[in-house]
């Protein structure tokens, strides 16, 4: 546990057993501070906590991106989030760790289009963006196979609800949005929260299992990235064409199609950020 953590009495004028029962979670642990609703969520599972127990902190210190990049939250207007996974294998199946960041990300799409109706898009692997590139959420997703608590993920969820542009860092205003300066002035953190472990609560158990052609064909309905020339880690690759059942980033070389699973990828237009 953290030195850093301070329990929080209330959450957005509810107490906290009120926001459990309205959220249907089976436990949940609210924060005013915190260094990491990551770290935090792990110590919960290697501990025994059930899948979908929740870690929430109005301000983390130390939040983590893909790559080991730092998230950068506004206190009370964005949300920090950690939720914890145990996906299960049907009979016969082999599980597919790669599609857990995909299905999360799919999620928080959903959600977000559910809450304020903007139209985004996802970023493989799992970045919530508008069409024009900027990012509204991410997503990152750890784990353990064997643990004394049982095997885990934790999906580390952050979004940018009701920041104005001048509150975000200014290193980051061109690449980056909040729901509100993106024009979903009404969204509260409440209601983008209730949409994403409503849709989170649809996955439990099977969020590692392959996916399915109807969730390809709904991830590549609004792929940023589908169909345009990027590059990986700054080497121009090809055009994006979709995602492999397994979650795998499918690049079209000409006529050869490469699989890419791990990487920084961005727009061939894109500058370096």
């Amino acid at each position: 546990m953290t030195d850093e953590r301070t329990d929080a009495v209330q959450w957005d004028g509810k107490s906290i057993d009120m926001w459990q029962r309205l959220w249907r979670v089976p436990e949940l642990h609210v924060y005013t501070r915190t260094t990491s609703t990551n770290d935090d969520a792990r110590d919960f599972a290697e501990n025994g906590a059930p899948p979908g127990t929740t870690v929430i902190a109005n301000e983390q210190s130390a939040g983590r991106g893909q790559a080991g990049r730092r998230w950068h939250g506004n206190a009370y207007a964005s949300i920090h989030m950690s939720v914890i996974l145990r996906p299960i294998a049907a009979p016969g199946e082999q599980l597919e760790f790669g599609t857990i960041p995909i299905r999360v990300g799919l999620a928080v799409a959903r959600a977000i289009r559910h809450v304020t109706d903007l139209p985004v898009r996802l970023k493989w692997p799992n970045d919530v963006v508008l069409s024009n590139g900027r990012k509204l959420a991410g997503v990152l997703c750890e784990g353990s196979l064997a643990s004394e608590g049982g095997s885990y993920v934790i999906a580390g969820i952050g979004v940018n609800v009701s920041q104005d542009e001048k509150d975000l860092p200014f290193d980051l205003r061109a690449t980056a949005a909040s729901l509100k300066s993106a024009g979903a002035t009404s969204a509260t953190r409440a209601d983008v929260i209730a949409a994403i472990l409503g849709q989170l609560a649809q996955l439990r158990g099977g969020e590692a299992r392959p996916l399915s052609q109807q969730e390809l064909d709904e991830v590549r309905s609004i792929d940023l990235l589908s169909g345009r020339h990027v590059t990986i880690d700054g080497h121009a690759r090809g055009i994006a064409d979709g995602l492999a059942p397994d979650g795998a980033l499918l690049l079209r070389e000409g006529d050869t199609v490469a699989t890419i699973r791990t990487g920084c990828v961005r727009l061939f237009e894109e500058k370096a950020q």
